[in-house]
C-alpha cells in the first residue's frame, strides 16, 4: 500500500498502490496506471502531506504539510498540521499541530500542541504536552531531554539530559544539563544551572544559575538565589528561605526555615531551625544537640533537668576491651562497682574525681 497526498482536504496523489503510479493525480478518481518513486507502506493524507518522499518506507503522515521533508528516510509518524515539516530523518513520532514543525534532524517523540516546535536538532528528546520543550526560533533543542506536561521545559535551547515532569517544570531553562524537576512549578525558573534535584510544587522555584543542589517536598529551598549550590533540604519548606547558603543539609519538616544565608549548616527535625539565621558551620539535632565550629553541646542545663544529658558505656568492674580506635578521639568507661572513671589512651587510665 502507497501513500495519500491530499489537497485541503481531498486527497491530491496516490502513490506505490499496486497499479505503481499515480504520481500526478489530482484526485481520488485521476488515478492512472504506470510507474512512480517513493517507498512502501507510506500512508499520507492532506496537503503536501509526504510531498518530496522519494524512498522513504513505513511512514505515516496526516495532516496539512506532515513530513513534507522527508525523502528517504522512512519509519516516521506525523499527524497534525506541520507536524515533522521539515525532517530529513527517521525513526521520530509527532503528534499535534506543529509538533517537532522544523525538526531537522535527530530522533524525537513530540505529543502535543508545538511541542519541539523550534528545535532543531532533536536527538533523543521525548516532549509531551501543549508547548512542551517548544523552544525559542533557532533553537539546536539540546539532547535526551525528557519533558512531561504543559509548558514544561518551555525555553529549552541547548539543554541536554533533563527530566521533568508536572505543569511549568523547569519551564525556563536554556541551557542547563542534568537536571531532575517533578512537580509543577519545580525548577521552573532554573535558566542555566546543573544536576540540581527537585521534587515538589515550587521546589527550588526561584534559582536561576545554581548547580548541584537537592530539594525534596513542596516549597523546598524555593527562595534560593543564584550562584549557590550544594545544598541538601529534604521535608516540606525546608531551608525555605535560604538564599545565599551554600552545603547546608536540612531535614525534616520546615527543617531551617528561618534560615537566610550561612554555609555547612546541618539541621534536622521537624520545625527545627538554626541558632542563627545567616551563621555557618552550625548543628542543630532536635534542639537536643546542639554545634558550632566543631564544638558539640547539649540542650542548655539546668540543676533540676531530667533530660538532655550525655551518657557513656558503663558496667561493673574495671574495663579490658581494646576500643577500636579513632584519630582524634579517646574512649570513655565508667566503673560501676568502683566508681571509677577511665579513658583509654593506649590502654585503660583511671581518672581521678575529686
Amino acid at each position: 500500500m502507497g501513500f495519500i497526498k491530499g489537497n485541503d482536504d481531498v486527497a491530491r496523489t496516490i502513490k506505490n498502490i499496486d497499479d505503481e503510479t499515480n504520481a500526478n493525480a489530482t484526485s481520488l478518481n485521476d488515478l492512472t496506471d504506470g510507474t512512480t518513486n517513493g517507498g512502501d507502506n507510506n500512508l499520507g493524507f492532506g496537503e503536501d502531506a509526504l510531498l518530496n518522499v522519494t524512498s522513504a518506507g513505513n511512514c505515516i503522515a496526516i495532516g496539512k504539510h506532515a513530513l513534507m521533508s522527508t525523502t528517504t528516510q522512512g519509519s516516521n509518524v506525523a499527524i497534525g498540521q506541520y507536524a515533522l515539516k521539515s525532517t530529513t530523518s527517521s525513526m521520530s513520532v509527532a503528534i499535534g499541530t506543529q509538533a517537532s514543525q522544523n525538526a531537522l534532524s535527530g530522533v524525537s517523540v513530540a505529543i502535543g500542541y508545538r511541542a519541539l516546535v523550534n528545535s532543531t536538532n532533536s536527538q533523543g528528546n521525548v516532549a509531551i504536552g501543549p508547548l512542551a520543550m517548544e523552544g525559542p526560533i533557532g533553537a539546536s533543542g539540546g539532547g535526551n531531554n525528557t519533558a512531561v506536561g504543559y509548558l514544561v521545559m518551555k525555553e529549552n535551547r541547548t539543554g541536554g539530559h533533563n527530566t521533568a515532569l508536572g505543569y511549568r517544570a523547569l519551564e525556563f531553562n536554556t541551557d542547563s544539563d542534568y537536571n531532575v524537576a517533578v512537580g509543577s512549578d519545580a525548577l521552573r525558573q532554573a535558566v542555566s544551572g546543573a544536576s540540581n534535584v527537585a521534587v515538589g510544587h515550587q521546589a527550588l522555584f526561584t534559582t536561576g544559575t545554581s548547580d548541584e543542589n537537592v530539594a525534596i517536598g513542596k516549597d523546598a529551598l524555593r527562595t534560593l538565589g543564584n550562584g549557590i549550590g550544594k545544598n541538601t533540604s529534604v521535608g516540606y519548606r525546608s531551608l525555605y528561605f535560604n538564599s545565599t547558603g551554600n552545603e547546608n543539609v536540612s531535614i525534616g519538616h520546615k527543617a531551617g526555615y528561618n534560615m537566610t544565608a550561612g554555609d555547612n549548616n546541618v539541621i534536622i527535625g521537624s520545625g527545627i531551625d538554626a541558632v542563627s539565621t545567616t551563621g555557618s558551620n552550625q548543628l542543630n539535632i532536635g534542639n537536643w544537640i546542639h554545634g558550632s565550629n566543631g564544638n558539640i553541646s547539649a540542650t542548655t542545663g539546668t540543676t533540676t533537668m531530667t533530660d538532655g544529658f550525655f551518657h557513656i558505656p558503663a558496667a561493673s568492674g574495671i574495663p579490658t576491651g581494646v576500643p577500636t580506635s579513632v584519630t582524634g578521639s579517646v574512649p570513655m568507661y565508667y566503673d560501676s562497682t568502683n566508681n571509677h572513671f577511665y579513658v583509654y589512651n593506649g590502654s585503660w587510665r583511671k581518672v581521678a574525681l575529686t
